[in-house]
């Protein structure tokens, strides 16, 4: 009479085939979550930045263009005047941080722009 069925020996073979797999497998995976969380990182900051470009647009005749001249707009007010969804997340699909700021830094005849915990005008 045969048996019909997987002795120990294949099951146990099966496992650690498998676990050669997940074990081959993984760094990939986690190198490509990094990845894409820097990309949301990066996409993030350049809406925010984007956004604070837009406000300063709209909003140029309380900005004075002189070297060395620097500004703060808090991302609230950004939010608030709807330059930026709300609903915006971070890479850990988080909240963005309403307490932040972006810093506008006039020199050479430019703006740049910086996002900023802390901000002096």
């Amino acid at each position: 009479m045969k048996n019909k069925g997987f002795t120990l020996i294949e099951l146990l073979g099966v496992i650690v085939l498998l676990a050669a797999l997940v074990i081959v497998s993984f760094p990939p995976l986690l190198k490509q979550i990094k990845s894409a969380k820097e990309g949301i990182k990066e996409g993030t900051k350049t809406l925010i930045i984007d956004a604070a470009k837009d406000y300063y647009e709209d909003n140029k005749n309380n900005y004075i263009e002189r070297e060395g001249m620097t500004y703060c707009i808090n991302i609230a007010t950004l939010t608030e005047e709807n330059y930026l969804n709300p609903k915006l997340k971070d890479e850990n699909l988080n909240n963005i941080d309403t307490t932040k700021k972006v810093k506008l830094s006039y020199h050479n005849n430019n703006f740049n722009y910086e996002i900023t915990d802390e901000c002096e005008e």
